[in-house]
């Protein structure tokens, strides 16, 4: 599994993490809800696993969903990362902004972000199969850089059959993004584009997403992941 909506993970081009970690939400009656994590532990990619880098980091998540009328929703969401290295002290931050429009079982996000280092090893995005921002279709680790650029539109379909505590959909879906290095320009951009279907496994917890995805080679890429709630 790619846990990449654990706190910092994705935002640091990682897959997945250990360690130990301390949560503070605030929601308000009126205005954003404000999420803040603390973690102190290793951090390790999809292909090194066996050298994660030990680091604490700093999260910081504020939200909002705005109504649009009757049936639209709006939620704009910031992603903010400071961390360092705890082997070589290098420090590094990152920042992702994401908005999702929602109707109904149909959604569609737009995001963007960015990170800097100083001189801390693999510290960049990568885009390939499930995450906060998803590039189905591709393998992890496909794209890469301090840059990004990402949408998605996403179709569920909820399947008749009652489980105690989940709820089995049917999701269809189609993810473009790109990553772009320090040095890349917007002229440079070069997006990927990814479509397929899977099954969700909703639960109030988070989802369980088993997708199988096609990129225009035609190629068949699966993705195990797990998520936040559609």
């Amino acid at each position: 599994l790619l846990y990449r909506d654990w706190p910092g993970s994705l935002v640091e081009g990682r897959d997945g993490q250990t360690g130990t970690g301390l949560r503070w939400t605030w929601s308000p009656a009126w205005g954003p809800t404000v999420h803040l994590n603390a973690f102190q532990g290793a951090l390790w990619t999809h292909d090194d696993r066996l050298n994660p880098e030990r680091v604490w980091l700093v999260t910081g998540e504020a939200s909002y969903a705005f109504r649009l009328g009757n049936q639209w929703l709006l939620t704009p969401r910031l992603t903010s990362v400071y961390g360092r290295s705890l082997e070589t002290e290098s420090p590094f931050t990152s920042h992702l902004l994401t908005a999702r429009l929602r109707r109904g079982w149909t959604g569609l996000q737009l995001a963007a972000g960015h990170l800097w280092t100083h001189e801390l090893a693999g510290f960049r995005w990568e885009l390939g199969g499930g995450g906060k921002v998803p590039l189905r279709g591709y393998e992890p680790g496909f794209k890469a850089g301090e840059w990004l650029v990402g949408a998605s539109l996403e179709h569920r379909v909820p399947l008749p059959w009652e489980t105690p505590l989940a709820q089995l959909q049917v999701a269809f879906f189609i993810d473009t993004a790109d990553a772009l290095a320090a040095h890349e320009s917007l002229r440079e951009l070069d997006l990927a584009t990814g479509y397929g279907l899977g099954l969700v496994i909703a639960t109030p917890l988070g989802e369980l997403h088993g997708d199988l995805g096609w990129n225009p080679e035609g190629k068949m890429v699966p993705s195990v992941w797990l998520s936040a709630a559609f």
